[in-house]
């Protein structure tokens, strides 16, 4: 059991649930790229990486197809991660005004899709 004078949100027995690690991916890809001006795309996809290879590594006795696995695992950690960063932007509008050739073919959120959508804000 956890010491809650010491509470610890990222634990290693939480890593190992896709929720958890998708998102402690896409905190850190947003985080770096609100620091350093990097794409997401590239620190979510090193971070699944990292995330899939070092879980395996310390589960142990890995066989040829585990690291094989391990890099599927990576992409569903990305792609798990990404999805969560573009539902932001799809939801306000951002992306959805980005890809459409003209702008006024935008329909305005709704109240559910701009309340959901402050749940998802950039930090900077």
């Amino acid at each position: 059991m956890a010491d809650p004078s010491n509470p610890e949100y990222f634990t290693r027995a939480s890593i190992a649930s896709v929720g958890i690690a998708s998102g402690m991916i896409w905190m850190a890809a947003n985080t770096i790229h609100a620091i350093f001006g990097v794409a997401q795309k590239y620190t979510a996809f090193v971070g699944g990486l990292l995330i899939a290879y070092v879980y395996l590594i310390m589960k142990g006795a890995a066989e040829p197809l585990d690291y094989l696995i391990a890099f599927f695992n990576a992409c569903l950690l990305y792609c798990t991660a990404m999805g969560m960063n573009n539902v932001g932007g799809t939801i306000t509008g951002g992306a959805a005004k980005r890809t459409l050739a003209a702008p006024a073919q935008v329909s305005k959120p709704t109240f559910f899709a701009r309340l959901l959508a402050s749940f998802s804000t950039r930090w900077l």
